[in-house]
């Protein structure tokens, strides 16, 4: 069986780009969100959309499924010294979980297997 995971991480946020060339959310992510979208998913365009997960098993075509939520643990970013870098809003996922390596024990190799 040939399965894979084509994310990245299991848990990364969506890079939109503009038509003016900016950039809102993620600027790693901007080629996976356009395959994501391609595939019929649609963020709210904000910089902390969570990408779904993107899987392909035994030669079938890739199909994405949204993680919940309240299963993708944030924490918002703050500086002890300036008050203003907090008050920009800004957060980040506490696991990346990486996902797009193959892992290979003692000659079985796993393709789908984040850690």
């Amino acid at each position: 069986h040939d399965f894979k995971v084509w994310n990245p991480q299991l848990i990364q946020y969506a890079g939109y780009k503009g038509k003016d060339g900016t950039i809102i959310g993620d600027p790693r992510s901007v080629e996976f969100t356009e395959v994501c979208m391609k595939l019929g998913w649609r963020g709210k365009g904000t910089p902390f959309d969570i990408l779904p997960v993107v899987l392909t098993a035994n030669g079938e075509d890739p199909d994405y499924f949204e993680l919940p939520p309240d299963l993708v643990m944030e924490v918002p970013l703050t500086h002890p010294r300036y008050e203003w870098f907090g008050e920009m809003g800004l957060k980040w996922f506490v696991v990346p979980l990486v996902s797009h390596m193959m892992f290979d024990c003692g000659g079985i190799q796993f393709t789908a297997a984040p850690f």
